[in-house]
């Protein structure tokens, strides 16, 4: 989604639970549609939880500009 500068939709996500405040005073959102993604840099971080206690956790940052110190 990077690539297109959006925000998928949660998977198997289509309501919210009442019990639970609105997210908007965070600043945190669950997006339900996709979403246009505005921010200076794009990163997603992307976590996995496996059995037996193994984990693994990522940070995929958009690639550098293609502008140079060269190409100015």
């Amino acid at each position: 989604m990077i690539n297109n500068a959006g925000i998928s939709p949660q998977a198997s996500h289509s309501s919210f639970n009442p019990k639970v405040p609105v997210l908007g005073v965070d600043k945190l959102s669950i997006a339900l549609e996709v979403v246009r993604w505005e921010a200076p840099l794009l990163a997603a971080y992307v976590n996995n939880y496996r059995a037996a206690g193994s984990n693994c956790a990522m940070i995929c940052p958009e690639s550098p500009s293609r502008k140079t110190e060269l190409s100015k």
